[in-house]
């Protein structure tokens, strides 16, 4: 089935509910939402940019790509209902871990700050910098890990975050020899290995 946006950026699946959400990225204003066999069910609109999400209970967070907000869809009536702002445009990149929405200000292709964001508050909280282009993963054998993966380095930086804290700590994970130029990155079911 051929999807009615211009670009491809990222997919998740709402198991609960049977649904693929699929965002185009920079350049696109509609969020679709498709069943398993790629029928389009309903094309949500006023997304500008939607990229990455995240979803947390019956409420999809949508960073939109080089703008300064994240998205939130109601996934029951397939609607979007509120808007957080962010203090700078966003890679796109967006992660959910201890109660916090994680997501990079600075546009792909530079050096962007990593930011928290508290969905119940809307506060945004700058936790470092010096993160180039990211993918965010995210395991639900380890609550309090962030995995970050940077697009575009050679060789690849892969690193995991201890976010149990106000201010996370890192640990990279070694890539050398292994693996340039991250494409994706995946998370086993069980938690014990890393897919690139």
């Amino acid at each position: 089935h051929a999807l009615p946006i211009a670009g491809f950026a990222h997919m998740l699946i709402d198991h609960a509910r049977d649904h693929v959400f699929i965002s185009g990225g920079t350049g696109t204003d509609t969020l679709v939402v498709a069943n398993y066999n790629g029928t389009v069910d309903k094309q949500i609109t006023n997304m500008p940019g939607a990229s990455g999400m995240a979803l947390v209970g019956d409420k999809l967070y949508v960073a939109r790509s080089r703008g300064a907000a994240i998205d939130v869809v109601d996934v029951n009536a397939l609607t979007k209902v509120s808007t957080i702002p962010l203090p700078r445009a966003s890679s796109g990149a967006l992660a959910y871990a201890r109660g916090r929405l994680w997501t990079t200000l600075g546009a792909c292709g530079n050096w962007g700050t990593l930011a928290a964001v508290n969905p119940s508050t809307k506060r945004t909280r700058l936790v470092s910098g010096a993160w180039y282009c990211p993918l965010f993963r995210t395991s639900a054998m380890h609550p309090n890990w962030l995995f970050t993966g940077e697009m575009g380095l050679s060789p690849t930086t892969v690193s995991r975050l201890d976010v149990s804290r106000p201010y996370p700590s890192y640990r990279s994970i070694e890539t050398a020899g292994v693996a340039s130029n991250l494409g994706d990155f995946a998370i086993s079911p069980n938690g014990r290995r890393l897919f690139m």
